[in-house]
């Protein structure tokens, strides 16, 4: 009785079905659209360069020799187009966002605070993990700043 319970076991083990050479392509990933890659995660600095009341700026995260401090910044995009901005200072101000053309390759950010300061972005490349930009940032409609940067996911 023993030996024909083996032998059936054996039998039954030998009758599997191996999947293992089911030769069917794994479809690749779809690719994120550009509000997907804003909303994904909070958005840190790694490098910018500024201008600011006749004031250049230079800024790369971890590096000495820096002119300002970024490193508490971060940008946060959300869903229905809202966000948060923590500022230079830890300050965080909620603003609103929209893409300003059908490329999406211009977007700006309006800061609901005093004066409503309004961030013009040109996009140099927005992928993945990184956003480049040239940026305008006006304060009741007067030109404050002009500066480029790269950030990454934080």
């Amino acid at each position: 009785m023993v030996v024909l319970l083996v032998t059936i076991g054996l039998v039954f083990s030998q009758c599997e079905k191996n999947d293992d050479t089911d030769d069917t392509p794994t479809p690749a990933p779809r690719a994120l659209t550009k509000t997907e890659i804003l909303r994904h995660k909070p958005w840190i600095l790694q490098e910018a360069y500024s201008l600011e009341a006749n004031t250049l700026h230079k800024y790369e995260r971890g590096a000495t020799g820096n002119t300002i401090n970024y490193d508490q910044e971060v940008i946060t995009f959300t869903s229905a187009n809202t966000g948060t901005f923590k500022n230079l200072n830890g300050v965080t101000t909620p603003f609103t966002w929209s893409f300003m053309n059908t490329q999406q390759t211009k977007l700006q950010v309006v800061l609901q605070t005093t004066g409503n300061p309004v961030l013009n972005y040109e996009m140099v490349a927005l992928a993945d993990s990184s956003f480049s930009a040239a940026l305008t940032y006006k304060v009741n409609g007067v030109t404050n700043v002009l500066a480029s940067f790269r950030r990454t996911w934080q």
